[in-house]
């Protein structure tokens, strides 16, 4: 087999290949042999029709594009695991040449992963700053009026607050527990939505220093599933089908989309850049991890067993291994963060106590 590899734009690539006489007549006695199995004839159980019989009665078209395809899709897994690559979607197939004797000459363009251009991700989230989290007397309050609202809601009365409301609410003995949970509570949301941005602007600022363009099929599958979460959350939280939501909004799919378009290239850069990150920090997913959140996940299924049945065991895997793996990617990033942090909380520190030596020293 000869073939040759021509970059093109947005990750795109076109590989010629001739594979010579003897290889594709080694392909076409496999297909052949595969076809013959579905041959039907009088005195011979299914499948098990002599090759010499069942080849008199397969067409040479279905022949032909048997054999292309184990030729093809054998060359496309041999190339690309000798030149690094890794295809996205469905290459497009050209066949160049393609007669008994002569060589097979075909043309294959597909989309492939680019091969980023890494910055210094260390130094960039290094440069995001945590923020402190602080709960104020004032939310904790209302958060406690919300609470006693819903619960007139339940009893047509609104209830005081003393011990017996506390009780009611679960295993508080008193309102001095319910206002140190309400506030234990909104303290770790805070916390989360926190963490949540820190994570957000570290992939931003990696992203931004990213030069490649990303592969439009894998944009135009990350819009899809954008476009999908938008038509369930309209449903789910709004109550209402999507042509309606676009006539109250004033929008046409298609303006949606554009929309949406630059937040999904934003979400495949940063999906590859974490994934680069995982592979040059050595990122692992331990056996044990990885079943541990299988079992999460599936969990998460309980009562709908149809839909349990039909996940895909390989694809369920291969998903959370990526979460996890970008869990843990992102953690080392927040690390990096907070060192960083860290560092300056302490310089700053420093700083103030030599200038307060200094003053002293002058006067």
């Amino acid at each position: 087999m000869k073939y040759s590899l021509l970059k093109k734009e947005s990750s795109r690539m076109e590989i010629t290949c001739t594979l010579p006489p003897e290889e594709w007549e080694g392909y076409r006695a496999e297909a052949e042999r595969e076809l013959a199995k579905g041959v039907s004839r009088e005195g011979f159980r299914d499948g098990k029709v002599p090759p010499e019989i069942a080849s008199g009665h397969l067409s040479e078209e279905a022949v032909l594009m048997e054999t292309a395809r184990r030729a093809v899709g054998q060359a496309l897994k041999e190339i690309t695991v000798k030149e690094g690559l890794e295809p996205v979607g469905e290459p497009e197939l050209t066949v160049k040449k393609l007669a008994h004797g002569n060589p097979f000459e075909f043309l294959l363009a597909l989309s492939v992963l680019p091969s980023l251009t890494l910055p210094d991700y260390r130094k960039l989230a290094g440069q995001v700053q945590q923020k402190g989290v602080a709960v104020e007397e004032h939310e904790v309050e209302q958060a406690l009026e919300w609470l006693r609202k819903s619960r007139t809601k339940e009893g047509k009365q609104e209830p005081e607050l003393s011990e017996e409301f506390a009780k009611s609410l679960g295993s508080f003995e008193n309102m001095e527990e319910v206002r140190k949970g309400i506030r234990e509570g909104l303290t770790q949301e805070k916390e989360f939505q926190e963490k949540q941005r820190v994570r957000q602007e570290i992939l931003e600022k990696i992203a931004e220093k990213i030069p490649e363009t990303m592969p439009e099929v894998l944009v135009e599958r990350e819009l899809e599933g954008m476009l999908e979460n938008v038509k369930k959350g309209v449903k789910e939280q709004l109550g209402m089908e999507f042509p309606e939501y676009l006539e109250k909004t004033k929008k046409t799919a298609e303006q949606l989309r554009t929309e949406l378009a630059d937040s999904a290239r934003k979400r495949v850069k940063t999906g590859l850049a974490l994934r680069e990150i995982a592979k040059k920090e050595g990122v692992e997913v331990s056996a044990e991890e990885l079943e541990e959140g299988i079992k999460h996940v599936l969990s998460g299924f309980q009562g709908h067993e149809e839909e349990r049945k039909a996940i895909d065991p390989e694809r369920l895997s291969s998903y959370t291994r990526g979460v996890l793996e970008n869990e843990k990617t992102l953690h080392l990033l927040e690390q990096q963060a907070e060192t960083n942090n860290k560092s300056e909380a302490r310089n700053s520190k420093y700083e103030t106590s030599t200038n307060d030596r200094n003053l002293n020293d002058r006067n």
